[in-house]
């Protein structure tokens, strides 16, 4: 969810390649975040071939890479047919590109980099401060978690759907 609401910001609301990019991150996430031995011994080059992790990841970036392009260039060819009218981080960092005033020229691949780090990081140091927070206070954890029920009980799951009818969580 939290990709979700942040490619949104990021990219716009009408990315064709949304889903993909998240289901891509998710795999990236889960291939990147288990043990691996080659962690533990990364000079020792014969490790990361035997493992299989290392074509797994780079077949895992080249669909990210793909991915992230056709985003960069639909975005690029909505802007040049007049129909952009988005306030996003791509549209943004496109404009710049466009106007070249910076001291080293931004690419697609500088703009790709930064619209695969913008959010995943941050988001997750943001989810981790605030629940830190109300494990260390009992009663804002138990608001929370009532208002949460009260407006997703019925679902079963917390989704995008409801997230304007969490009123505790504004304040």
């Amino acid at each position: 969810m939290t990709y979700g609401m942040t490619a949104r910001v990021a990219l716009g609301n009408k990315c064709k390649e949304h889903e993909a990019l998240i289901t891509a991150i998710t795999e990236d996430a889960e291939a990147t975040c288990r043990f691996a031995v080659t962690d533990v011994f990364p000079s020792i080059k014969v490790l990361h071939v035997i493992s299989g992790m290392r074509p797994k990841l780079e077949k895992i970036h080249r669909g990210l890479d793909e991915i992230l392009e056709n985003i960069v260039k639909d975005h690029k060819a909505t802007k040049t047919r007049g129909m952009d009218g988005e306030n996003d981080l791509l549209s943004f960092l496109l404009n710049l590109q466009q106007l070249g005033v910076l001291e080293v020229p931004l690419t697609n691949d500088h703009i790709k980099g930064i619209m695969l780090v913008t959010g995943s990081e941050t988001s997750c140091s943001t989810v981790e401060w605030a629940m830190s927070k109300m494990v260390k206070t009992p009663q804002v954890m138990e608001k929370v978690q009532a208002e949460v029920r009260q407006v997703f009980g019925a679902k079963g799951n917390v989704d995008e759907t409801g997230l304007q009818d969490l009123k505790f969580r504004r304040r």
